[in-house]
């Protein structure tokens, strides 16, 4: 696990090695939960996505900010905390110009951003930033609210006055594109610490505010996620016209309105209250590409693509765990204007999205958490007396069977089929909105490990009732025909 160190209340080193705060207890419970071991690797806020990207650590918690630019080369935990960016300053300066903020992290792009005409102090160290406010040597700081309730509660009541809102910020945990099994598992697991109240009573004893919002939790994850899509949409108008392309593509438009409508309605969402969801998201999405002026290139359209369908996928399982939604559609639109911070996002762009989600619910052929009456045909079939289905890894053969399930494109052996001294159990599980929780093997032959290469599910839903037990490959396991 990254962490920077230097960033109450989220992680702190203390000068005698010691490691605390908020992220550090949260890594430390799911650690501790998962029969894992955890080892903290100190990094620099500067080389926080380099050091991600080159893999030298499985996840960065540091109090990380959710940004559009990490979310196209990463991937975000569920949010986790709630905070503002904030400028304090002085009382005996009238005209603040000198301002100190903490060197590569998303303070100093908002101060850059906000703040264009001030002569910024870079510091290596969060915990300075109080001391250089109270002796004078800067007019001002930027931090932000729970930072700087930890920084001292009597600094501003003595030396300094919040004079600006910033930006609105959330908090999650960072993990490498590649690490989708590992991000579902940590998911699973904050939902459950959110729903049985571990989550919430550690953000009162550390954090002392935080909680996402609007409440109840599964509604604020919903928020958040959409507004996450919206983060993109200005990268997405920055790549059309790269590009060439309209903002407005009616083609591509009528492609993700119909996929996202079969999704939901095999995952047991009703359609039409769905299809809303999605004009109504993909309207906002235009609102906001047409609003977004000559904004900077981030990427290509499909990498900016492939963050989105992330982003989907992520928001799927929240709806079905957040529906039926009770809260006001005034608080959803506040909400999700406040979260993404882009521009566009009017009360006629925003308010259709609210009545969109209010109208969401179960299809009334949905049974006890699975599908009743709808055809799988498109999701499951079988390998019945068919071709011997063998998985391979390292010359070893895994699995041999000529009854196989086969489930969007994957082949799944049955439980007497599959060679379980080639199988290690590993503490990741992950969740399909039809299928349910999936549990992990590692492969282990002659002495090589393939981590998470092979999933199965112990209790599916009712949908996915053929899949009990099976075991299917990934990772490089040669599955054949």
């Amino acid at each position: 696990m990254g962490s920077t160190g230097d960033y109450p209340p989220f992680s702190e080193r203390t000068a005698g090695g010691e490691w605390r705060g908020f992220d550090v207890e949260v890594a430390r419970a799911w650690a501790r939960d998962r029969g894992r071991r955890m080892v903290l690797v100190p990094l620099r806020w500067p080389d926080l996505e380099a050091t991600l990207r080159r893999r030298e650590v499985d996840i960065v918690m540091s109090g990380v900010t959710v940004r559009a630019d990490r979310l196209l080369t990463g991937r975000f935990s569920t949010a986790v905390a709630r905070t503002e960016a904030v400028l304090v300053v002085r009382r005996d300066v009238p005209r603040p110009t000198h301002i100190a903020v903490n060197r590569g992290g998303h303070l100093e792009r908002v101060a850059r951003a906000r703040l264009p005409a001030a002569d910024l102090e870079l510091v290596d160290d969060n915990r300075s930033l109080g001391r250089l406010l109270d002796s004078g040597a800067v007019d001002g700081i930027v931090t932000d609210t729970l930072e700087l309730s930890a920084l001292g509660s009597d600094l501003v009541a003595k030396d300094g006055v919040v004079v600006t809102v910033l930006s609105a910020d959330r908090k999650a945990y960072l993990l490498p594109l590649e690490s989708s099994a590992l991000a579902a598992d940590l998911d699973v697991w904050l939902t459950a610490r959110e729903r049985d109240g571990w989550l919430p009573a550690l953000r009162r004893r550390l954090l002392g505010d935080g909680t996402p919002s609007p409440s109840p939790a599964p509604v604020a994850r919903v928020t958040d996620l959409v507004s996450r899509r919206l983060m993109l949409m200005p990268a997405v108008a920055a790549a059309k016209r790269t590009e060439g392309l309209g903002v407005v593509d009616p083609g591509r438009e009528a492609i993700v309105e119909a996929q996202a409508v079969a999704r939901a309605v095999a995952a047991g969402l009703a359609p039409e209250p769905y299809r809303a969801l999605a004009r109504a998201q993909i309207a906002a999405a235009r609102a906001v590409q047409e609003a977004a002026g000559d904004a900077t290139p981030m990427a290509s359209l499909a990498t900016i693509r492939a963050a989105i369908d992330r982003v989907d996928d992520a928001l799927l399982t929240a709806l079905l765990d957040a529906v039926p939604i009770a809260t006001t559609a005034e608080t959803l639109v506040t909400a999700i204007r406040r979260d993404a911070g882009v521009p566009g996002l009017t009360d006629a762009v925003l308010l259709p999205v609210a009545a969109a989600l209010r109208s969401l619910e179960r299809s009334s052929s949905v049974g006890r958490g699975g599908l009743r009456g709808l055809s799988l045909s498109a999701r499951l079939g079988t390998k019945e007396d068919g071709p011997m289905a063998k998985a391979t890894w390292k010359g070893a053969v895994l699995a041999e069977s000529s009854h196989c399930e086969l489930v969007e494109g994957n082949c799944y052996f049955p439980p007497d089929a599959v060679r379980r001294e080639y199988l290690r159990d590993s503490a990741t599980h992950s969740t399909c909105p039809w299928k349910g929780v999936a549990s992990y093997y590692d492969v282990v032959v002659g002495g090589e490990t393939n981590h998470d290469a092979a999933w199965y599910y112990p209790a599916p839903k009712d949908a996915a009732r053929a899949i009990t037990g099976h075991v299917a490959f990934w990772r490089g396991v040669h599955v054949e025909p």
